[in-house]
């Protein structure tokens, strides 16, 4: 079910939205603007999972993380960008690359600790939901990417969405999943030697 899921969403987001590059937007109010407010979403989560330590703490510890790694992800095509236009000067001289380093040192330090507080099916698949959400938000939104934004189409692209998310869901809860958290893998190693 949650393949069928995943599929159904990505090829009804796809059909629905027929989602195409075009320029990247040249305003840096609403770049700057939304990668503030992702990053900003991000660090919330994280200082609320480490406020509450609750059995959520996990999933928006991977949940921020995935977010990080969506703009992550936003800010290398930016990179790439620069680099074909300008070199290795144009590169440099902006602040994308160094960006790109310290989301990805912040993501990978809030995803380790999800994956060593809770089983993996607590964390991953709000890792795996987040960080392509975000990328589609960070694309639509300074990266020049378009979809079709009549009725019908947002509707479907919604719905696909949500299967998507879903999808991811109860492919993380399936019982293939590792059950157990970092710290309890060795103890278990040892108990069979």
């Amino acid at each position: 079910a949650g393949l069928v899921l995943l599929a159904g969403g990505v090829s009804t987001f796809i059909l629905a939205g027929r989602p195409r590059g075009g320029t990247a937007v040249t305003d840096p109010v609403r770049h700057w603007l939304i990668l503030g407010v992702m990053v900003g979403v991000a660090l919330a989560l994280a200082g609320w999972a480490k406020r509450s330590r609750t059995m959520w703490s996990p999933v928006l510890l991977a949940t921020a993380a995935g977010l990080l790694y969506g703009v992550q992800d936003a800010l290398t095509r930016v990179s790439s960008i620069r680099f074909r236009e300008g070199g290795l000067t144009e590169l440099f001289t902006g602040g994308h690359p160094y960006a790109v380093l310290a989301l990805g040192v912040t993501g990978l330090l809030l995803v380790q600790s999800a994956f060593e507080t809770a089983p993996l099916r607590m964390s991953l698949p709000a890792l795996t939901a987040a960080q392509p959400l975000a990328g589609i938000l960070c694309g639509v939104g300074f990266l020049g990417d378009r979809l079709h934004t009549d009725t019908g189409a947002l509707a479907w692209e919604a719905a696909g969405l949500a299967a998507i998310v879903g999808g991811i869901l109860l492919l993380g809860m399936h019982p293939a999943m590792p059950c157990g958290t970092a710290e309890e893998r060795p103890v278990r190693d040892l108990q069979r030697n």
